[in-house]
């Protein structure tokens, strides 16, 4: 078990989980507080989606999202495990047996 937490952020589609992910994990590094923004879920959201144009988001995420798959869950999970630095964590909005797989391999939560 590492010695680092892993934060769960979680809610409905559409609460700002992460918004709230990429705007905190800014805040870090500008105070270099060393973490790892996980995007843990098949939908492609990241950093790029808040700071491309709406057009480009909208294009790119069309091309990028994906099914959830236990092999996912899988690898997001053992890399969870296996962190060497503090997590945030955003698996999406959808409830899924893999999204709380991925919840289940987190210390803590935030819950919007």
């Amino acid at each position: 078990m590492s010695e680092f937490a892993a934060i769960f952020i979680g809610g409905p589609p559409h609460a700002g989980k992460s918004t709230l992910l990429y705007r905190l994990s800014k805040v870090l590094r500008t105070r270099d507080v060393p973490h790892y923004a996980l995007r843990a879920s098949p939908d492609g959201e990241g950093d790029w989606s808040h700071e491309a144009t709406e057009t480009a988001v909208r294009e790119l995420r069309s091309r990028v999202r994906g099914p959830w798959t236990k092999a996912f869950a899988d690898s997001v999970s053992h890399f969870i495990d296996q962190r060497h630095l503090p997590l945030l964590v955003d698996a999406g909005g959808i409830p899924s047996l893999e999204s709380q797989q991925i919840a289940a391999a987190c210390t803590h939560a935030i819950l919007l």
